[in-house]
């Protein structure tokens, strides 16, 4: 049986995970057993917080309006934020449940996001969800060039605010096969300590 193993660095995009034979497995995980290879992972991210444009976008944000005004600003916000990012060279659109069956996670996905705190739109921030393309994780740490550069791009024209709502996860599979229970419960306590 394979296993996965987690070393742990200081920042989570340093983090190395690996695939590697166990002394019991007949099938190689690794193209040598002395030389462990990175597992095959594919990942996405939903980012869930509260955005309010800068003053440099030209964009004003309405004041004490009432809660259908917000709403709308709300999505006429969202293209804004996909703009951005096509031009930051993250290809982009607007989710929108009410028209589409689910997102296309070939791209990058922005949506209004229910769950979160409404209570900072009198500021001006709005509750949205950017949802990650489905990426590989064994691109030699580029993906996390590519994260910092999204956050480079939104810092441009965005401002943000976090509160308790707010939220960041992490979607994991295999780029082939199917997870093993094993492996499962390993990635499981490697995330946990």
């Amino acid at each position: 049986m394979d296993t996965i193993s987690v070393s742990r660095k200081r920042r989570f995009s340093d983090s190395v995970v690996q695939c590697c034979r166990s002394p019991t497995s007949s099938k190689s995980a690794s193209p040598s057993p002395s030389s462990p290879c990175p597992l095959p992972l594919r990942f996405g991210f939903e980012l869930e917080t509260m955005i309010r444009p800068k003053s440099s976008t030209g964009i004003d944000v309405p004041g004490d309006t009432s809660v259908a005004e917000q709403r709308r600003f709300g999505f006429r916000l969202l293209p804004t934020i996909a703009r951005a990012l096509n031009e930051g060279g993250f290809p982009s659109t607007v989710f929108d449940p009410n028209e589409d069956d689910k997102p296309d996670y070939s791209v990058w996905n922005v949506m209004l996001d229910g769950s979160l705190s409404k209570r900072h739109q009198r500021d001006g921030y709005y509750p949205v969800e950017i949802v990650s393309p489905v990426m590989d994780a064994d691109m030699n740490g580029k993906w996390s060039e590519l994260v910092d550069r999204l956050w480079r791009t939104l810092l441009q024209s965005f401002e943000f605010r976090l509160d308790s709502t707010c939220g960041f996860h992490i979607h994991l599979s295999f780029s082939q096969g199917d997870i093993s229970m094993s492996q499962l419960r390993n990635l499981a306590k490697a995330v946990a300590f």
